[in-house]
């Protein structure tokens, strides 16, 4: 019998202190992912963050909590009406899109001019003093340089 009573009185401290400690994870109405560095305020005293995954833990007792980050409307909840998961919803302050345009500066000379007039070399674009094997393959070209000679002999009739 003693060691019944023994016994019953380890699993009431065991359930005294799993009553003690609390946890809850912090999740977006909206986008429905966890929400990371909200400052968690327990009343009577004490503040707890959540980790990157909106994660927290209070130890001891405690009446009510409010959950406070920028960006998200504060929320109070009684020891009562928490679960484990505490949903936020966001404060219409945020932005819905952002434009970045940005311009490329213009250079005042050209580079590919200046070497060219300094040596006065005639310009080969090709790689291989002369004959390119891959641009003699390239017959997009082919098909432009006879659309454009097409289009030369209209405009000389016109």
């Amino acid at each position: 019998m003693a060691r019944f009573l023994y016994i019953s009185f380890l699993v009431m401290l065991v359930a005294v202190e799993c009553e003690a400690q609390f946890s809850a994870v912090v999740l977006d109405m909206e986008t429905r992912r966890q929400v990371a560095g909200v400052a968690v305020y327990i009343n009577p005293k004490g503040v707890v963050r959540t980790d990157m995954r909106g994660r927290f833990v209070i130890d001891g007792a405690f009446n009510s909590v409010t959950l406070v980050r920028q960006g998200y409307e504060s929320l109070t909840l009684e020891r009562s009406e928490m679960t484990d998961s505490i949903w936020m919803l966001p404060n219409g302050r945020s932005l819905d899109e952002v434009v970045i345009i940005g311009h490329r500066p213009k250079l005042g000379f050209s580079t590919k001019d200046k070497k060219f007039d300094k040596y006065n070399l005639p310009r080969n674009n090709s790689l291989i003093g002369g004959f390119d094997f891959f641009e003699s393959l390239n017959f997009k070209k082919q098909k432009q340089k006879k659309r454009r000679e097409k289009i030369k002999k209209i405009l000389d009739k016109y």
